[in-house]
């Protein structure tokens, strides 16, 4: 199952596209999801303030509408607009370059092609990745990342293995993960390891494998990421 930074988007496009045609089953069928996991994305997505309507015959699949289609004239996808934006957010390698002033152009167009609620909900999205510098090719790891992106949205422990730089032989750690940090091109997670008992940061190059149980944990309140990953090394 694809994490909810992946679903949102896909799902908003597929409601917009499909111009009232689409229901919770068809839905379903097209993100290989169930239809509880659909309904369950259409309360967050409600929640955070995209209005999501339901018509049609009582008696038949209700069909799902999208109040608003923006990004029409840009012909982007939502996934497209939001890692744009979520790249401006959190990137500001380009300003000072000879392309500082045709990217900030660009991205005041996209800015007013979005709503305030798509960037509230981009917004919410940062805290989950803190980025220090250009990021490596983590392409090897699509599966490891994408488990742990669903481990941090969800609150759930993930197992993994891991092998570290003094064993030849993996070992497994079962983690309460509480983000993915990149630094100088490298993907760290940092989270309380229960072997451990204690917080911790494993770069995801080391890890051969990773679950997601179904068990979940509660991050700490008062946990803050940039300080204590700034203090990491």
């Amino acid at each position: 199952m694809a994490p909810r930074s992946k679903r949102h988007p896909k799902l908003l496009e597929l409601i917009a596209l499909g111009d009232g045609a689409e229901d919770i089953d068809s839905l379903a069928k097209a993100l290989n999801v169930s239809g509880k996991t659909v309904r369950r994305d259409l309360s967050d997505l409600r929640s955070l303030g995209f209005t999501i309507r339901e018509h049609g015959d009582p008696r038949s699949p209700k069909k799902l509408s999208l109040d608003g289609q923006p990004l029409s004239e840009l012909k982007l996808t939502y996934d497209e607009a939001f890692v744009l934006m979520l790249y401006r957010l959190g990137n500001s390698s380009l300003e000072g370059t000879v392309f500082g002033q045709a990217a900030t152009s660009a991205f005041a167009k996209l800015d007013g092609m979005i709503g305030p609620i798509e960037k509230d909900y981009l917004r919410r999205m940062m805290p989950r990745v803190r980025r220090n510098s250009v990021g490596g090719d983590y392409s090897k790891h699509s599966e490891v990342v994408e488990a742990l992106t669903l481990a941090v949205e969800d609150a759930k422990v993930i197992e993994i293995k891991y092998r570290s730089a003094n064993r030849k032989e993996p070992l497994t750690y079962d983690i309460e993960p509480y983000g993915l940090v990149e630094h100088r091109g490298t993907l760290y997670v940092v989270g309380h390891s229960e072997r451990h008992r204690e917080i911790r940061v494993w770069k995801v190059d080391r890890m051969i494998a990773a679950e997601v149980t179904r068990r979940s944990f509660r991050p700490p309140s008062d946990f803050d990421i940039n300080e204590y990953f700034g203090g990491a090394f």
